[in-house]
């Protein structure tokens, strides 16, 4: 099934700010700016796609880089605005509620209470 853009960048822009990210407000097209604010300065311990363990502090430089480590959903940082994430998103659903579902993935996992017991990392 196919999704008109003016549908899909509300449906998504409404995602992400349930999500904790501070979207601006879509004008059309198929992408859409964000900010990660409520990630930033939140702690994770995820495998890399390595295969190996990370624990780090999230913040605008690593974000990109780990939510397509725990999610395999890549993003842009082109937006051209300091702080934003560009969201390239598709009109077939399918990859739509793909691109949602690794969202709220990468949500539980910054959420999870195992990543909430120290607001600092260890200096390597």
């Amino acid at each position: 099934m196919t999704m008109n853009h003016e549908t899909c960048s509300l449906l998504f822009w409404q995602m992400l700010g349930k999500f904790g990210w501070v979207p601006l407000k879509p004008l059309g097209g198929v992408s859409l700016l964000a900010s990660p604010k409520a990630y930033e300065g939140k702690r994770i311990t995820y495998k890399t796609s390595l295969g190996s363990t990370q624990m780090l502090e999230l913040d605008n430089d690593n974000i990109v880089k780990v939510i397509s480590d725990c999610t395999n959903l890549h993003l842009s940082r082109s937006s051209g605005i300091p702080g934003y994430i560009q969201f390239g998103f598709s009109l077939q659903e399918e990859e739509y509620c793909r691109a949602v579902e690794a969202l709220r993935e990468f949500q539980g996992m910054v959420n999870d209470k195992k990543n909430k017991h120290s607001s600092r990392v260890p200096n390597d």
